[in-house]
């Protein structure tokens, strides 16, 4: 398209830029009808044909909208870069919003586990304490059985 832009500058006639770049006149009258329809050509007049094979030619001129677009901003090839780097962008995105969900998952079942090991640990201490409080044996505190172990290593045999 930035090509037909550039020979409408030159050449105004459609059938003899199609034999110029050598690509079927069918093509570039299509081609060059979308690029009147954007108002990137104008000065659109049909030439009288007699032959069958050049029916609907066209004179048109590159317009200061379709100057402005192919030098200035870069014409199609920069608007098709645009588009691809948009969509990559839309594909990092989601790819990123995806990983972050599956991170958040991931703490939230490692929450889980935690807390649930946690709890069972509890449940061991207070089974314990239960199982203690329940078998009054000769309880000694830790002072007296810290100091029957010394006397107990200071005794000679």
């Amino acid at each position: 398209m930035d090509l037909l832009l550039v020979k409408y500058q030159k050449q105004s006639v459609t059938s003899k830029i199609s034999q110029e770049i050598n690509i079927d006149f069918h093509i570039v009258h299509s081609l060059a009808k979308d690029l009147v329809e954007q108002g990137l050509l104008y000065d659109y007049h049909e030439i009288a044909n007699k032959g069958r094979e050049h029916h609907g030619d066209f004179i048109a001129t590159t317009s200061q909208k379709g100057l402005f677009f192919l030098n200035v901003e870069g014409g199609f090839k920069n608007k098709y870069k645009q588009y691809i780097l948009n969509k990559s962008w839309t594909v990092v995105k989601i790819i990123a919003a995806v990983a972050n969900a599956v991170i958040i998952i991931c703490i939230s079942i490692w929450a889980i586990i935690e807390s649930k090991k946690s709890s069972e640990i509890e449940d061991r201490i207070i089974d314990l304490e239960n199982i203690h409080l329940k078998n009054p044996t000769d309880q000694k505190t830790v002072k007296d059985l810290k100091t029957d172990s010394i006397i107990d290593n200071i005794k000679p045999d």
